[in-house]
């Protein structure tokens, strides 16, 4: 796959620039839907894990658990209590607590490996934008003062 080709922006035509703009702009979307996702994901994650640390020492407590989004059962905690975690993609895997929050901290690390990724990538381009942006108003007022007066 060929690197892209670096353009000199101050070479292309205002139409050209505000092209080269609404791709930075579509592009920098992508990135922040994609930040977005991910912090929801972690706080997901998070949940998760503090969901589980409060489990510790409630041996026989008594629990709603639920069974629809308006329907629970009573139920009581067992003495050596086997978590079900939802690993991903509809599978799930019973886990003691210790290893749910080991199975937590290791997905949390991971989403924040992938949300440091996207960091400076989203600065790239709007770094990049203010550039074009910065181009195209120069270009414009050019124009303004090339324009003969009447």
């Amino acid at each position: 796959m060929a690197a892209p080709k670096m353009v000199d922006i101050r070479q292309l035509n205002p139409q050209q620039l505000s092209e080269v703009n609404q791709r930075l702009e579509t592009e920098i979307s992508v990135l922040n839907n994609c930040h977005a996702e991910l912090v929801g994901v972690k706080k997901k994650f998070i949940t998760s894990r503090e969901a589980v640390s409060e489990l510790e020492g409630c041996e026989g407590a008594d629990v709603m658990v639920p069974l629809t989004g308006s329907l629970y059962v009573r139920g009581k905690f067992a003495e050596e209590t086997q978590l079900i975690v939802d690993i991903g993609t509809q599978f799930y895997v019973e886990k003691t607590p210790k290893e749910a929050i080991e199975f937590f901290d290791r997905k949390i690390k991971y989403v924040e490996e992938n949300m440091e990724k996207i960091m400076p990538q989203m600065m790239q381009k709007n770094q990049s934008r203010n550039l074009v942006e910065s181009e195209i108003v120069q270009k414009m007022k050019a124009a303004k003062l090339a324009k003969p007066s009447k």
